[in-house]
């Protein structure tokens, strides 16, 4: 099968704690820049780059992640490492879905600029570099000079020469802000689809 048969997946794993309209931004721009037939969102068990589990349980954030993608029939929900339980590595991700979608599928993973300021600390970063091609999402403010050491030794691998795989977005919301003014009575409206925002007031979710 030649490159240009392949099936062009992306990956976008994360916490999901909750689900925002940046994630989704994120997915719609990589699927359009790259020409991918699918994006697969992936909620992580247990990151091993945050503090913690996460708040909300697998089943609430896959359940809000339904809702967010509903309608959308190019978007998918893996969850491999829910089930696989402990600490999600992406490098056991990957080759699991390599594993189950053979050789047919050219893997792309989506992640945040942010993600590189901690790269060097990934499981086994050089074999998921050769593994898949990664598109990597800023913010037009980010700053590439935070990149330092390893990190950015390994930054440098990943982002191409001619950067035509990074795309510059602007979502000015993350998902431990928004936990944090749910707690404080904020309805989460403006950053999360309408079905999310129903869910989290219908399951109390991040509340005291």
């Amino acid at each position: 099968m030649s490159r240009q048969e392949l099936l062009k997946i992306g990956v976008l794993g994360g916490t999901f704690d909750p689900v925002h309209n940046g994630h989704l931004a994120m997915a719609r721009a990589a699927l359009n820049k790259f020409g991918l037939q699918r994006v697969i969102f992936v909620p992580a068990a247990i990151s091993p780059y945050k503090t913690g589990e996460p708040v909300a349980s697998g089943d609430d954030r896959v359940a809000m992640l339904q809702r967010a993608i509903d309608g959308c029939p190019e978007y998918r929900i893996s969850g491999i490492e829910l089930e696989r339980g402990g600490i999600s590595y992406t490098i056991d991700t990957i080759l699991q879905l390599q594993r189950d979608r053979g050789a047919g599928v050219e893997i792309f993973l989506i992640i945040g600029m942010d993600s590189l300021l901690e790269i060097a600390g990934w499981e086994r970063i050089g074999t998921l570099i050769d593994l898949c091609r990664f598109i990597v999402v800023t913010r037009p403010e980010f700053k590439p000079e935070r990149l330092t050491g390893k990190n950015k030794y390994w930054a440098e691998r990943i982002i191409r020469p001619d950067r035509s795989n990074i795309i510059k977005l602007s979502f000015p919301v993350s998902s431990t802000g928004i936990r944090e003014a749910v707690r404080a009575g904020s309805d989460p409206d403006q950053w999360v689809p309408p079905g999310v925002a129903a869910y989290i007031k219908e399951k109390g979710l991040y509340r005291l």
